[in-house]
């Protein structure tokens, strides 16, 4: 089993694995900076129009 997995470590550096694992490696990067920025911009609604909108939803007498 150790030998198996040492010949995957070897192969893992060679050209067709290593185009596959360069482009998943900046899928998951540009997946990350999307996600942060979708967060962000929601925490910025939230925070500059969330309030309005909740005392919409749940009515003024719930402050």
């Amino acid at each position: 089993m150790l030998d198996a997995a040492t010949k995957a470590l070897t192969q893992m550096f060679t050209p067709p694995f290593r185009a596959v694992l360069l482009k998943s490696i900046g899928l998951a990067l540009l997946l990350l900076i999307m996600l942060g920025i979708g967060l962000h911009r929601l925490f910025a609604w939230l925070a500059a129009e969330g309030a309005g909108y909740l005392e919409g939803v749940t009515g003024p007498g719930m402050q």
